[in-house]
């Protein structure tokens, strides 16, 4: 190899200076010639020598990599190394073969339990030949160990010798390893205890002014009840036939009107659902939306009445007075078939509003609305949904969300959700004739339906003026007084402004007061300009 290299070296040597001196003219060329070759030769041989490095770096890694592998298997010192094994779910199960008994170890992967095969000989025999092998393991431990050098001889030492005490021990009696035992059988489950079932007749027994039964919990059979002071408002969710929100909500009506309370029914399907409560309940039609929004604002009156009342007494609710007015419960069947006729006659905002402000604070005031639709859409202020506690029903699956439940798709029929407890309603058709057959009939009740089913007027003690037929025109001015009245005590203090005009004559912060309106009705500006203008015109020429 040296004389290739001299040879190589004077050879490009004489190739120049022949050229130097026969062709002087071709030096240069040959001198870029020989520059060329060199640097490619060069690149030549770094470039093959990294392609070596790595290639012969690989498959020295993998050399160690497998050596290791194998010998991992293998004995060592008369002892086996753990072995590891990945199970499904992602967990690993160590074995210590040293420790088995029989000759076989089958492992399950999906739950990484290990099990033992009993030998074709039997256990016995097969733990005498454990005893013999954990013989022999004691004299490997006893002296030097594979890959040990006791001198400096290495593996031409030939090793230590046995001694007297050395043998003695070996000798010995040694314990035989315990043979696996089979698994205890399994203890028989103790009895579940015996679910006590209430029938409705208990339940309604067990109802209070302010708490009333929904169901029996499908966990523990308890009664579930709706606490009024607490949640003093419901939405009733859940598919329109077959998950049971019309027994729910007669359920909550029956347990109503026999603890004393008054029971104001809106519906619009021509109270099919309510003949049991004829003469016990004020039955409102409320197919024609006027209907509707002329008894939720006299409701709302009836609210404020009562609010003023508090306020004369000191006191945070009616439970507190002397002698407390009786509790309101307002059923509202088929809320968002109500509110889209109430779109199409414009008439909706004059629903929404005091219908919101009832749930924002009537709770205090004993009034209580039960709202009964299939889900939450876009026809739901905020006011409205958050101040009322959802009761889920079946839903379809992907719906359980806009109930109020995700797993609403999992109820079965007549059961619902309600405050994180799962519970079932009694069916009611049997039930109510009796239930309410210890109810007076109200005297002052008399419900005249117009011929061809017109609408149902109420004519009763406490709550004629707030029900009775009114004229249409006067759900405008009820809703702009409740705006009027709203602007002066919450908004007017802060926006002084809003009775200043300017150059023009046009009033200030017009604008703002409808923004302000909107966004405490959950509506756009849109929709609450008018109502905005009218407003701040009346304080313009009042304040």
């Amino acid at each position: 190899m040296k004389w290739f290299w001299i040879g190589f070296w004077a050879f490009l040597t004489a190739l120049i200076v022949s050229a130097a001196m026969m062709r002087p003219d071709t030096v240069d060329a040959t001198l870029a010639f020989v520059g060329t070759f060199l640097t490619v030769a060069a690149w030549t041989l770094f470039i093959t020598a990294i392609v070596a490095i790595v290639v012969g770096g690989g498959i020295a890694a993998w050399i160690i990599v497998r050596k290791h592998q194998i010998k991992s298997l293998r004995q060592q010192d008369g002892h086996y190394p753990l072995q590891r094994v990945k199970t499904k779910n992602n967990g690993v199960a160590i074995i210590d073969p040293n420790a088995m008994v029989g000759p076989v170890l089958v492992l399950d992967r999906a739950t990484g339990a290990a099990f033992e095969y009993e030998p074709a000989a039997g256990w016995q025999v097969q733990a005498t030949i454990r005893a013999m092998v954990e013989r022999t393991r004691t004299a490997q431990a006893m002296f030097q160990g594979d890959e040990s050098r006791s001198s400096e001889w290495g593996s031409q030492h030939r090793g230590d010798r046995i001694t007297a005490a050395a043998a003695k021990l070996i000798d010995g009696p040694r314990h035989q390893p315990a043979m696996p035992q089979p698994a205890p059988a399994a203890l028989p489950a103790l009895p579940a205890p015996p679910v006590r079932i209430y029938t409705p007749e208990e339940a309604f027994d067990a109802n209070t002014r302010t708490r009333l039964a929904m169901g029996a919990g499908t966990d523990d059979g308890e009664i579930v009840q709706w606490d009024m002071l607490q949640a003093p408002h419901l939405r009733v969710h859940g598919k329109s036939q077959g998950s049971g929100k019309t027994n729910l909500i007669q359920t909550l009506a029956a347990g109503a009107v026999r603890t004393g309370a008054r029971l104001i029914v809106l519906d619009r399907r021509r109270f099919k659902d309510w003949a049991a409560f004829e003469g016990r309940a004020d039955l409102v039609d409320t197919r024609d939306p006027r209907h509707f929004a002329q008894a939720v604002v006299r409701l709302c009156k009836l609210y404020q009445e009562r609010d003023a009342l508090l306020g004369q007494h000191g006191a945070p609710n009616i439970a507190a007075l002397e002698q407390p007015p009786q509790r309101v419960v307002v059923v509202i069947s088929e809320f968002g078939a109500l509110c889209a006729t109430a779109q199409a006659e414009g008439v909706l905002d004059e629903v929404l509003y005091p219908l919101s402000l009832i749930l924002r604070e009537a709770g205090a005031a004993g009034v209580h609305v039960l709202i009964e639709d299939q889900v939450v859409d876009q026809r739901w202020p905020r006011g409205i949904s958050a101040n009322a506690e959802p009761v889920t029903g079946y839903l379809p699956v992907n719906y359980g969300a806009a109930g109020g439940y995700y797993d609403a798709h999992k109820l079965a029929p007549y059961q619902f959700h309600f405050a994180g407890t799962v519970f079932g309603t009694w069916p009611m058709a049997a039930v109510l004739p009796l239930a309410l057959a210890g109810v007076q009939r109200r005297q002052a009740a008399a419900s005249s339906r117009a011929a061809g089913g017109g609408s149902t007027h109420v004519n009763s003690n406490e709550l004629a003026h707030e029900l009775a037929p009114v004229n249409s025109n006067e759900l405008a001015p009820a809703a702009a007084d409740s705006w009027y009245e709203w602007t002066l005590a919450n908004y007017l203090p802060a926006h002084p402004e809003l009775l200043q005009t300017d150059a023009s004559g046009r009033g200030i912060g017009v604008k703002a007061l409808g923004e302000a309106m909107a966004a405490a009705a959950g509506k756009d500006y849109e929709s609450m300009k008018g109502m905005a203008s009218g407003v701040a015109k009346r304080l313009r020429s009042e304040v």
